[in-house]
């Protein structure tokens, strides 16, 4: 009886006690993450660097998001920088996985990329695909006039 005593109160030492101390902390670091990265403002941060990536307008409706990934719900790339310009593509929603050890060395790495009820539309214009000017826009650096 005293042996069973014994190992429940070693177990609950030195297994319980450090469990709840985890969960408070990953608790608390959610909520500072939720706190000084509004939805608003990580939805900007993020639009952001699509456009300097894919140097076009991107628009996106919502965002949610946690410590693992985002999520990007009614994403629009149009076909220039000019916001009155067509969309190129317009897809339903985007979730974003990035590597947990690359954000831990201050880098994002995207572990994986769904795409979800995407519509593509291609226009021929001046011998040249919108897709292919999207592609050769990425790879050079350079901006779409308005």
């Amino acid at each position: 009886m005293k042996r069973i005593r014994k190992i429940t109160r070693h177990t609950f030492k030195f297994f319980i006690i450090p469990l709840f101390t985890l969960v408070f902390i990953c608790a608390g670091s959610a909520t500072a993450l939720f706190y000084f990265y509004p939805k608003q403002k990580v939805l900007a941060i993020v639009t952001d660097i699509a456009e300097q990536t894919l140097k076009r307008e991107v628009t996106a409706s919502d965002i949610r998001y946690n410590l693992g990934g985002v999520r990007l719900s009614g994403v629009t790339i149009l076909n220039s920088m000019n916001p009155a310009d067509a969309p190129l593509i317009r897809v339903g929603s985007i979730d974003v996985s990035f590597k947990l050890s690359a954000i831990l060395r201050n880098r994002i790495e995207i572990d994986d990329l769904d795409i979800h009820n995407a519509e593509l539309t291609l226009r021929y214009v001046n011998n040249e695909w919108n897709l292919q000017s999207l592609l050769d826009d990425m790879k050079s650096g350079k901006k779409q006039p308005a």
